[in-house]
């Protein structure tokens, strides 16, 4: 499935840091999104930050892999200083099999196909993050709560 919406998120939104693409940010909006969407389960690719951190190594590559339940993502993020790139696909739990595509990177076009996934988020370049929906319908909360981000509608792309 193709995303019908993206939305450019900068600390503006969050926590109007100086610095963009922190990990407490990607926390923070991680959370705001399990306020609209509850269940999810996450997976991440192409994760790269500074200072490096062995951590999240098994992360590195295009290759998604399980991160597991929203809160477990805010506390894996919370520690990162700022991510360089960054791939975060979250499934709705009722969706068996997990993610139906499996490699994402950072770099990829905007509004590449992202399979049974309802959001898809990229640390874009330690600039901002794109948070990729799936489907409009059903996620105004979202868009309400980050009403300061910028809203690129797929149909509606320059």
């Amino acid at each position: 499935m193709f995303p019908e919406l993206m939305l450019k998120v900068t600390s503006k939104c969050l926590d109007n840091d100086s610095v963009e693409c922190t990990g407490e940010q990607l926390s923070m909006l991680v959370n705001i999104i399990s306020v609209t969407f509850e269940d999810l389960t996450w997976y991440a690719s192409d994760v790269d930050m500074m200072p490096y951190m062995d951590f999240w190594k098994m992360y590195h590559d295009d290759d998604l892999k399980i991160v597991g339940e929203t809160k477990k993502l805010e506390d894996m993020s919370r520690i990162v200083p700022q991510f360089l790139s960054g791939v975060f696909i979250a499934i709705q739990n009722s969706d068996i099999g997990g993610p139906s595509i499996k490699n994402f990177s950072t770099e990829e076009e905007m509004f590449v196909d992202i399979g049974n996934a309802s959001i898809q988020i990229r640390a874009f370049d330690t600039s901002y993050f794109e948070v990729y929906l799936s489907k409009k319908e059903g996620s105004e909360g979202l868009l309400e709560n980050l009403s300061c981000a910028e809203l690129v509608e797929k149909n509606k792309q320059s």
